[in-house]
Formats: structure tokens, C-alpha cells, sequence
């Protein structure tokens, strides 16, 4: 009785400390590392999936193939939270249960993006294998085609060994392009009471999909599964390969509220600086003064625009799919825009404004406004 009350507090103090943040998108595997998840999370009406597969091949002469799958789906809510469950079929978290559960909430505190100095997260969860209360400070800055990361991670009641853990990783990840990074990465714990627990270390080769919302990793490393504990601890003699491959699906494409639009015939009202809207345009004709931007072929085909102050420009989207027009640093946002319609804005101020389409998040462009 004494030790669940300590790990319903455990449970109650990592959530009671989440500070008021804005939420941010799923991130794909290009932009982590495999044992490292830098605090990504997924916005309301998108679940994601990935999955996580780990092979080790024993020593000759069997040279046995054993395999660790690991399952992982995650989904926005309110406030920002993020609501994650990892699942591994073939977990050596705890010996005797195979099969590992791990409910995890986390939420940011900080974006780089949002004008922060780097990005923070917090993260609490319970391992059911092992019966442990998990938590873990994540922390990352880009330097350009760089990014680096590290954690905190601590443990109520770990492993085997069934005490209270804690320990320190860090990881980089090299943008080479757009769609492909290297990383790498290591943890150890900092009192491990025996050789068992040994450093965590984990390098991958990350690759965008080009024209869809996917990632996949190829990985060499010495853990097994992808939870808290999974991931902090290098298992004795393995060397392992494999892969994760993620998968976004946006729930919002196809339920909840879709927005007004106006009808076609209406006339164009003028955009408001700093202020957007939708409409019904059919396919191409912009207002007069508009500079127009074409969605087709699953790309913007201007990928970037130079334009004056005060000019309105105008996305049409000639696909029979749903696509956005969402500023990278939250600053405006089209919604879903239905296949046929428009969407418009007026820029009055100087500056780069990068976007990306929600759905389709390898989509991207960028608007210059010169004085």
C-alpha cells in the first residue's frame, strides 16, 4: 500500500507540473534520434502511428533471428497534452512479461519555434511490466542543419532490479536535405547497481518519403523496445538492426467542422491586413492585385513568392484532396481547404514567412515580403 501511494504522487507531481505551452506538430524520424524523442507531439484530430521493428542475430553456428516489434500510437488533446501508448510484443524490460505496456502524457513547455531558446517537454507515464512510474525531461535547440538533443530521465521502479533509477543522454541529428538526416545518440544510467544496465547507444540513417507524410529509420542499436525504460537501457551483447516507420493519420480530414466557405458567386471582400479567410474560387482566377499561388501534383508550385507590403496572396487548391496553409511559427493558419477553393491573406509587415501543409507536412513554401 505504501509503495502504490508513493507512485500515485510520483504520478500526481509530474503532472501538476506541466506549464502552459502552445502545442506543436507530430514530428517524422528525420528530425530525432532512436532512443530519443526530443518531446514531439501530435496536434488534436491526428493520431499517429509508428512502428518500431528490432532485429538480433545470435552467434553462429545457429545464428538465430530473433525479432522485437514495437507499436506505438499517439494522439493530441486539449491544452496541448500529448497521449501516447508503446507496445512491444518481445520486451526484456522485465523478465517473465513479454509483453510490455507503457501510458504515457506529455506535454511542451517551451518552442524553439514559438520564439523560445530551445525546445522543452515533459513527460510522465506507467510501465506496466515492470510496475514503475517513468518520467523524463526532454530538451533540444537547432543550430541550423543541426539539432541537439538531450534527456532526463528518471525511473520509480526499474528493470529487474526493481529500484529507483535516473540518468542522463544526449544525441545529434545532420540535416543532409530536406527529406534525409543522420543521427545518433547515447544514454546511461547514472546508478545502475550493476553491468546488467549498460549505456544505451543507438545511430540511424533518416529518410522523409517524398510526397507523403511518412518517415522511416534504419537503425543499429543495443536496446529493444521504445518505451522510457526501453530505450535507457543497452541490453548485454546485442547489436541490433531494424527500423521505424511513422505513420500520420489526420482524422480531421474526415470529421469534425469543416468551415464556411462562400459561395462562388460572391464577391471578393477585402482581406484585412494580418487577418485570413476562405472561398469557394473555382480553380484559379484571382483577385485583382493577387499573387497566386497553385496547390497540384502534392506541392505548392511556387515554392517561395516575392512579393511587395500590402500585397494579397492567394493559394488555390486544384487537387482532389484537402490541403493547409499553416505558418511554421503558428502566425496563420487556412485550415483544411477543400479541393476547388481558395485561400487568401494580406501581408503589410516585411519578413520570411515559411508554411507547410498540416496534412502533408513535406509540403512547404515561403512568402518574402519586401518593403
Amino acid at each position: 500500500m505504501k509503495r502504490y501511494r508513493v507512485r500515485r504522487r510520483a504520478v500526481a507531481a509530474l503532472l501538476l507540473s506541466f506549464a502552459a505551452a502552445r502545442g506543436v506538430r507530430a514530428q517524422s524520424a528525420v528530425d530525432r534520434t532512436p532512443n530519443l524523442d526530443d518531446g514531439w507531439t501530435v496536434k488534436p484530430g491526428v493520431v499517429q502511428f509508428n512502428f518500431l521493428h528490432r532485429f538480433e542475430v545470435s552467434p553462429p553456428p545457429p545464428r538465430k533471428v530473433t525479432s522485437f516489434p514495437n507499436f506505438r500510437l499517439a494522439t493530441g488533446l486539449p491544452l496541448a497534452f500529448n497521449l501516447q501508448l508503446d507496445y512491444a510484443t518481445n520486451s526484456s524490460v522485465f523478465t517473465g512479461i513479454p509483453n510490455e505496456y507503457q501510458l504515457t502524457l506529455r506535454r511542451p513547455l517551451l518552442r524553439q519555434a514559438a520564439g523560445g531558446p530551445l525546445d522543452v517537454a515533459l513527460s510522465g507515464g506507467y510501465n506496466f511490466a515492470p510496475q514503475s512510474v517513468d518520467g523524463e525531461l526532454s530538451l533540444a535547440r537547432s543550430f541550423g542543419p543541426v539539432r541537439l538533443l538531450g534527456t532526463v530521465r528518471g525511473i520509480s521502479s526499474g528493470y529487474d532490479v526493481q529500484r529507483s533509477l535516473w540518468g542522463a543522454g544526449s544525441g545529434a541529428v545532420v540535416r543532409l536535405t530536406d527529406w534525409l538526416s543522420l543521427a545518433g545518440d547515447v544514454f546511461s544510467l547514472v546508478d545502475a547497481p550493476d553491468a546488467s544496465l549498460r549505456t544505451a547507444w543507438g545511430a540511424g540513417v533518416q529518410l522523409g518519403i517524398p510526397y507523403t507524410p511518412h518517415s522511416l529509420s534504419i537503425q543499429v542499436t543495443n536496446t529493444q523496445s521504445g518505451s522510457i525504460e526501453g530505450a535507457s537501457r543497452g541490453v548485454r551483447g546485442a547489436e541490433m538492426v531494424g527500423f521505424e516507420f511513422t505513420i500520420p493519420i489526420t482524422l480531421s480530414r474526415y470529421f469534425g467542422s469543416r468551415g464556411r466557405a462562400a459561395p462562388p458567386d460572391e464577391a471578393p471582400r477585402p482581406a484585412a491586413p494580418d487577418t485570413a479567410r476562405r472561398d469557394a474560387g473555382r480553380g484559379g482566377a484571382a483577385a485583382a492585385g493577387a499573387t497566386v499561388v497553385r496547390i497540384a501534383n502534392l506541392s505548392f508550385t511556387a515554392r517561395e513568392v516575392h512579393v511587395r507590403t500590402g500585397t494579397r496572396v492567394r493559394w488555390v487548391n486544384g487537387e482532389q484532396v484537402q490541403h493547409s496553409v499553416t505558418a511554421d511559427d503558428g502566425s496563420f493558419d487556412s485550415g483544411l481547404i477543400e479541393p476547388g477553393q481558395t485561400y487568401e491573406r494580406v501581408f503589410d509587415r516585411p519578413g520570411s514567412y515559411a508554411y507547410h501543409c498540416t496534412p502533408h507536412p513535406f509540403m512547404t513554401g515561403r512568402v518574402v515580403v519586401e518593403p
